[in-house]
């Protein structure tokens, strides 16, 4: 039985895939029709299992409130939080005037406090990394970090123009390249990964 259902699922799979990779080399009718219905199942598929997460992280933080665990006033925080966001978003819509104050006074300065905590704690390690490992790449690695920030830094309402070109240069060729390379590292992973689904050499459904 359990052979047998595996077999099904690895049939659904490997057809469904098929279908979707192939709508983008064959502009046929019917294969486009079928195509967008499996993706908007994938959507539902997908918006489920965020509710579910999102419920599990409710859940969570719910049961560390009850037992109050180390630092579970950050758990009633979150939950309150949590409530009173959905409802807003419930009553009055997703792009009412309550939720975009809720974006742009809450979300987006937490968002960019966390990118500044994240970038001192990039410097800091940088800073030390010449005193673990005094190699070249490390040498360099800190040259580059302190020429970015030197690059942004303005006295009086006037920059380093060496320096504001140098970060150009690196951020448009070492930086691009660098993200483009990854870009490419995890397109070409992905469909590795495609195609070992489809041709039955990995099943993570079967888990």
């Amino acid at each position: 039985m359990k052979n047998q259902r595996l077999s099904w699922l690895y049939l659904i799979t490997v057809t469904s895939g098929s279908i979707v990779l192939l709508g983008y080399f064959f502009d046929w009718s019917f294969l486009m029709q079928v195509r967008s219905t499996i993706l908007h199942w994938a959507a539902l598929v997908s918006s489920a299992a965020l509710v579910v997460g999102i419920l599990n992280l409710a859940r969570v933080h719910w049961l560390r409130s009850v037992r109050q665990a180390p630092n579970w006033g950050y758990s009633i925080i979150l939950i309150a939080s949590l409530v009173v966001t959905t409802m807003v978003g419930v009553i009055t819509g997703p792009i009412s005037p309550p939720m975009m104050w809720v974006f742009k006074n809450v979300i987006i300065p937490v968002e960019a406090s966390l990118v500044a905590a994240l970038c001192i704690a990039l410097v800091y390690a940088t800073a030390r990394l010449p005193a673990r490992r005094r190699d070249a790449a490390s040498i360099g690695f800190l040259l580059i970090v302190l020429v970015s920030l030197a690059g942004r830094v303005s006295l009086e309402g006037e920059s380093f123009a060496i320096l504001v070109v140098i970060r150009t240069w690196i951020n448009q060729v070492w930086s691009v390249g660098g993200l483009r390379g990854l870009l490419l590292g995890v397109a070409l992973g992905t469909m590795a990964t495609g195609i070992r689904v489809l041709i039955g050499r990995q099943r993570p459904y079967e888990g």
